[in-house]
């Protein structure tokens, strides 16, 4: 659990009040199976946001479904979320929210806001998985938010 001042001295710390933002140039997937999208580097991070983005369609009929997982540098795989998305038919300009479901929900006060849970990763790749292939029709884009835990904590677009 991050203490409450802790969290609220990296939040003062930060450029804004979703931390450090980082975005990744728009891509297909062309195969199904893992896609990386953000590497953490140098320490664990603290995830406040990571939204993606339609930014060409259609996809069409064939990737049935995404999921965004984290794969540890040191440990397994670590969901982002309790399920999976169908982005078969979305337009341009439909926004993925990662909901980030962490497994210990941490509970703190900032400032009056309350925040339920803050997902506080680890060095790894975070990661989309697809049921199948695009065929090359659809571009998705992303940004995460994040606030580094650890000194020299990082997150690069992959």
């Amino acid at each position: 659990m991050i203490p409450a001042r802790q969290l609220a001295a990296l939040y003062k710390s930060t450029v804004g009040f979703l931390g450090q933002r980082v975005e990744r140039a728009p891509s297909t997937f062309a195969t199904a199976g893992p896609h990386s999208l953000f590497a953490i580097a140098g320490g664990r991070v603290a995830v406040t946001s990571m939204i993606g983005e339609v930014v060409t369609a259609p996809f069409g009929a064939g990737v049935n479904t995404i999921q965004g997982y984290l794969q540890r540098t040191i440990g397994g795989i670590f969901f982002l979320d309790d399920g999976t998305a169908d982005i078969d038919s979305a337009p341009v300009g439909t926004i993925l929210s990662e909901i980030m479901v962490p497994t210990d929900p941490i509970l703190v006060d900032i400032v009056g806001y309350t925040i339920t849970w803050l997902p506080l990763l680890p060095p790894g790749t975070i990661s989309l998985t697809t049921s199948a292939a695009t065929g090359g029709l659809g571009e998705l884009g992303w940004v995460i938010y994040y606030i580094p835990y650890d000194p020299g904590a990082s997150i690069m677009p992959i």
